[in-house]
């Protein structure tokens, strides 16, 4: 193997020439590292002794490689982590809200190369975020879930040996809750569409930092007379207020049998396109609406960010109308108690665009349609986040059903006495009439304890008419526990009773 300088014309193989500056082997394509004749020769040889190793399978090319991989800065895999999700056509949203949730985390375990993103290193990293930022359990879960997806794709792609962070777990976010939205009622609903179509203007409060660089509120006049359609529309199909916001014309099949609404593939959360069917009466409705729409052109142009602004606003405007229209003072008084178009309800609920799309899985829920159909119409691979975090059910609702539950009876103090069964014409201590039937088994009712045979319980004289108590306290007839017939009587033998085995 030839050793050149960088930059001149490359030897004929085997041939050797020193040169001033950095030697590299292989015409140039792998440097030494060195301007020393020897060592470089040296070097050169070892990567020719590899070479041949390789070749004759006695070195583990893909332990070599991932050796080379883990000498190089974590950064640049993480860059090239992010370059195979934008080839796989992930939104930019979740391109950039991954980003910032990994490099905190490397950032704050001191990771400088693979071997430091250890799952103990890791661990520690969220757990020190999440005190330091305030993160909610959810929010820091996301932090868990961002980095365990760096990690599988660094396994998968051969640079790590082993999924190192396959054991983090997560926080749980039931117990730490902090944004719980809130459901529409349909009266609430319909006074929220009023409002967004009593005005083509909303004033916003939009945050905004002044000179000092301090945040504040800033109220802002926005042009979106679309909104109330906007409203209508992902109430009627649980799209978010990106999907609700890419929809042209050409999005509405309101024909065909079943009526529905397509959202392109691009615009999906899944990346998948969505069929969204409608119900006929609301199709007869948006016909006039979007007749002389432009096509290509989006029917509702919320803001990128800003449609839980405008919703909050038209709630504001809805709730001030609802409280005007009080006859009196004390009827003013009393509706103002009441959380009814509140932004933020007296529990913390709060209120935002998503909210529709809680609404709409609610709905359909409370419809009666099967999990399958509510998870399908919902767009949801995971069943719990179905009924768990979308399916509303008001307390109301779950009284009705209740309700319909059978009548258990009246209260009793104490439970039946068993049954004497087995023998005609025998009336039975207490309890319901049963027939009675000629078997080899004696039937014992629900609750009563099964008979053993007791030698006292044969002598005396008054062993056929006398009664005792079981372990449960119920009375039994004595000649039914000892398998004896009463006098006059035939019995059936019982031979489970009988067997002392039993």
């Amino acid at each position: 193997m030839g050793i050149q300088g960088s930059g001149e014309e490359c030897s004929e193989p085997g041939e050797a020439e020193e040169v001033v500056g950095l030697l590299v082997v292989a015409c140039g394509e792998r440097s030494t590292g060195t301007a020393e004749q020897k060592t470089a020769e040296r070097i050169a040889r070892k990567w020719e002794d590899e070479s041949r190793q390789r070749a004759e399978g006695l070195i583990d090319v893909h332990a070599m490689a991932r050796a080379e991989q883990a000498a190089r800065p974590i950064a640049d895999h993480l860059d090239e982590f992010l370059d195979y999700l934008r080839d796989k056509g992930t939104s930019d949203d979740t391109i950039n809200a991954l980003e910032s949730r990994v490099k905190a985390i490397i950032a704050e375990s001191a990771a400088e190369r693979l071997d430091g993103l250890t799952l103990a290193a890791v661990q520690g990293a969220v757990a020190r975020l999440k005190d330091a930022k305030g993160l909610s359990a959810k929010t820091a879960s996301h932090y868990v879930v961002a980095v365990k997806g760096f990690s599988r794709w660094l396994f998968a792609n051969q640079r790590t040996s082993a999924d190192v962070l396959a054991g983090l777990r997560g926080f749980n976010a039931e117990a730490d809750r902090r944004r719980v939205r809130r459901n529409f009622t349909a009266d609430e609903l319909a006074q929220l569409i009023a409002a967004a179509e009593s005005s083509d203007w909303v004033t916003v409060q939009r945050p905004e930092r002044d000179a000092k660089k301090q945040l504040r509120l800033v109220p802002v006049r926005m042009h979106y007379p679309e909104r109330g359609w906007a409203y209508r529309i992902a109430a009627q199909t649980g799209f978010r207020a990106s999907e609700v916001a890419s929809l042209t014309p050409e999005s509405f099949d309101l024909d065909s049998d079943t009526p529905a609404i397509r959202c392109r593939a691009s615009y999906t959360k899944n990346r998948r396109e969505a069929i969204q069917p409608i119900p006929g009466a609301f199709a007869d409705q948006l016909r006039p609406w979007l007749k002389g729409k432009p096509e290509g052109r989006p029917v509702c142009p919320l803001p990128s960010g800003k449609a839980a602004l405008l919703l909050r606003a038209d709630l504001g405007t809805a709730r001030a109308a609802w409280l005007a229209e009080a006859a009196t003072a004390a009827e003013r008084a009393e509706r103002e108690k009441n959380d009814f178009l509140l932004a933020t309800d007296a529990e913390g609920r709060v209120a935002d665009f998503h909210c529709l799309r809680v609404h709409f899985i609610s709905a359909v829920v409370q419809t009666g349609a099967n999990l399958k159909q509510a998870m399908d119409l919902a767009r949801h691979t995971d069943p719990r986040l179905t009924m768990k975090v979308y399916a509303r059910v008001a307390l109301a609702d779950l009284g009705a059903i209740v309700n319909g539950l059978p009548d258990v009876g009246g209260s009793r103090s104490r439970a039946p006495r068993a049954l004497a069964t087995g023998t005609l014409g025998r009336t039975p201590v207490s309890g319901p009439t049963q027939k009675p039937t000629q078997t080899r088994h004696r039937s014992v009712p629900f609750g009563a304890a099964p008979c053993r045979e007791d030698a006292s319980d044969r002598s005396g004289p008054d062993a056929r008419n006398s009664h005792r108590d079981d372990p449960l306290g119920h009375s039994v007839p004595l000649s039914a526990a000892s398998g004896k017939s009463a006098e006059g009587r035939t019995r059936t033998a019982d031979l489970r009773v009988m067997n002392p085995a039993l």
